[in-house]
């Protein structure tokens, strides 16, 4: 699948996924995107230490998804976060369970840096 025809299917399943969640832009913030991880059954850690150059990472953990978040970041950088790691949780769920990263190894500093460009 070529890059223009991933694009599209993304478009796609965001319009699909916002229709399945009643999702308008006018209305979206983050207490409906906690709706949606909620009945996602995905869990959020708010994560009041350092991380290494990212915001967010998602992790599957195995059926029991998780979001690390940085704690105390403005609303519209959270907000953008929480959504860009639902991608993550709807379209590349599979190929991230594949790399048997935790959430745990990573919050103990034990993933390689190179594997951060999943987050």
């Amino acid at each position: 699948m070529g890059r223009s025809e991933y694009y599209e299917s993304l478009k796609a399943l965001a319009r699909e996924k916002r229709e399945a969640f009643g999702i308008k832009t006018s209305t979206l913030g983050l207490l409906k995107v906690r709706r949606i991880y909620r009945d996602e059954g995905i869990t959020i850690d708010l994560w009041p230490y350092k991380l290494r150059k990212v915001r967010a990472a998602y992790f599957p953990n195995d059926g029991a998804p998780c979001v690390l978040l940085k704690k105390d970041m403005p609303v519209e950088p959270r907000l953008f976060s929480l959504l860009h790691e639902l991608k993550h949780h709807f379209v590349d769920r599979a190929a991230l369970a594949g790399s048997g990263i935790t959430c745990r190894e990573y919050m103990n500093g034990e993933v390689p840096p190179d594997l951060e460009i999943c987050a």
